[in-house]
């Protein structure tokens, strides 16, 4: 994968091996990683601050960062999680303040690094950018998952991911990782709930 880099970071992250994982596609690679920096940002908040009262609730957080990380091949975040939730279920308040602070500076430095990665990506690989993934496109990715008609998934998501979205790019990661794993009921109703959204904002 020709991608100009600072330097590469394979501690933090096996670059290559999550390529392959996703079929080498970089379009889809830069979709999924843009969704998981998103998530994992919303999460950061919730370790940053333990407490021995809240070790139940850290402890599911960071389950939840490991199992995305080892998603995307970030294998060092995903030991660095599995070592305080275990600590965190057993009550070692100890270990977990002593190792928390690491934790969060190296998914700091993942997510920089991720950041900085999908930057190269997308300036060697320019699409032409659209306010948000169009109704027609998700109408039609709707109406093929209720008729479980692979190839007019394939033709929405084709559509779809022809462009980048000034919002809604969280959506269309979304529903390449669902449709790469058939969720078609999960896409139903993610779809008809946004649509009825839509329609409720239109002017009566």
């Amino acid at each position: 994968m020709d991608i100009q880099m600072t330097g590469e970071r394979t501690d933090l992250f096996d670059v290559e091996r999550c390529m392959e994982r996703f079929g080498n596609d970089r379009d889809s690679f830069m979709l999924i990683m843009r969704s998981f920096v998103t998530s994992t940002c919303s999460l950061l908040p919730l370790v940053k601050e333990v407490t021995e009262d809240s070790m139940a609730e850290y402890a599911i957080t960071v389950h939840g960062i490991k199992g995305s990380s080892r998603g995307v091949c970030a294998d060092r975040v995903g030991d660095l999680a599995e070592a305080l939730e275990k600590a965190a279920k057993s009550g070692d308040f100890d270990f977990v303040r002593a190792n928390n602070p690491d934790f969060i500076k190296t998914v700091e430095e993942l997510i920089s690094y991720i950041d900085e990665l999908i930057a190269n990506m997308s300036s060697a690989n320019k699409k032409p950018v659209k306010e948000k993934p169009d109704i027609e496109t998700l109408s039609a990715l709707l109406a093929a998952c209720k008729n479980y008609d692979m190839d007019g998934v394939d033709a929405a998501m084709g559509q779809m991911e022809k462009f980048e979205y000034e919002s809604g790019g969280e959506l269309a990661a979304w529903l390449r990782t669902n449709v790469d794993h058939m969720n078609f009921r999960q896409i139903e109703e993610k779809l008809l709930a946004l649509m009825e959204g839509e329609n409720g904002n239109q002017p009566q």
